[in-house]
């Protein structure tokens, strides 16, 4: 779980003990079952850090884009959903291989729920939550929100003692946790890292909807932002395994797009979330549509045939 204590110690850029042996080995397997890469529109990368924006249609597909980096000579850092974390495999491979965690509202919602009732919410549960700490929304009496609401506990590793309005120590935490993910963006960019972003949120056979971090992210850099399209990557891997298979991964780099975002914009702050959700919005859509045009047929958007969702079992 994370908590002010966990990015305290926490390092973007790899461990070199650690990825120095887990480097050579995986460029050894990849070499021996013909796992291959592709890499198509380098000359649009700039030789100074940018923000990569990708869509991700396996858990591991960012392996074939690290691949792809290496042989043009260039490191990548990767944002990663905070529910990784859980996984105790994942974590401990992700804290010495260059991630960033990003904590998104629902991901401090499910945590905490779960913590007060031992449970996940239901469905409709999370969409009170949900709606109560992005709008204020009033909550129904009774449980479970009343303890939500009034149960003293530690919430995220800090202290609640039912006094303070939960929707407000919710919020703190988001504001904590998302400017502890723009600092460890910015530590990986002044190590000269191309950084990472999954713009969807998550895996999906197809390129999916887009969500509004990545522009604001890149805004809070200050870097370019380059759209990716990776195509191949289901059947470079075997099964839901970070093992590589005989396979052709194509990575397609577009043209860095304009970010326009007012200057005065905070990252991932709420009010200003809301105050400039028309340029976020607009800006989002043409990095979708930069990410789309840029892959094979089969990964494209298509929203007639679009998957059925993950749920709340995305956010956690």
């Amino acid at each position: 779980m994370l908590t002010p204590r966990f990015f305290a110690e926490y390092r973007a850029t790899p461990t070199r003990w650690f990825w120095g042996p887990l480097a050579g080995t995986l460029r050894e397997l990849m070499t021996a079952v013909r796992f291959q890469v592709e890499v198509q529109g380098a000359e649009h990368l700039p030789p100074t850090p940018a923000l990569l924006c990708t869509n991700s249609t396996h858990t591991y597909d960012f392996l074939a884009l690290m691949k792809g980096l290496d042989q043009l000579g260039r490191r990548v850092v990767s944002v990663t959903k905070a529910k990784n974390f859980h996984n105790p495999a994942m974590a401990f491979a992700m804290k010495r291989t260059g991630t960033i965690p990003l904590a998104s509202r629902g991901y401090l919602i499910m945590v905490d729920f779960i913590a007060v009732h031992g449970r996940r919410p239901d469905e409709r549960e999370y969409r009170i939550l949900r709606d109560h700490l992005d709008d204020g929304a009033p909550l129904p009496q009774g449980e479970p929100y009343r303890s939500v609401l009034e149960r003293p506990r530690v919430v995220h590793g800090l202290p609640f003692d039912g006094g303070a309005p939960w929707r407000e120590v919710l919020l703190d935490v988001f504001r904590r946790f998302a400017g502890e993910s723009v600092r460890l963006a910015r530590t990986a960019v002044d190590a000269g890292a191309l950084v990472q972003i999954y713009p969807e949120g998550t895996v999906s056979p197809r390129l999916g909807t887009g969500r509004g971090g990545a522009v604001q992210l890149a805004h809070a850099l200050g870097v370019p932002l380059l759209p990716v399209g990776m195509s191949g990557c289901p059947k470079a891997f075997v099964a839901t395994t970070p093992i590589p298979a005989p396979a052709r991964v194509t990575i397609r780099i577009g043209a860095p797009l304009e970010v326009a975002l007012p200057d005065a914009h905070s990252a991932f702050e709420p009010d200003d979330e809301v105050r400039h959700a028309g340029e976020i919005a607009r800006a989002t859509a043409r990095v979708m549509g930069a990410i789309d045009s840029l892959l094979d047929a089969e990964y494209r958007h298509a929203p007639e045939g679009a998957p059925a969702g993950k749920g709340l079992r995305a956010l956690l």
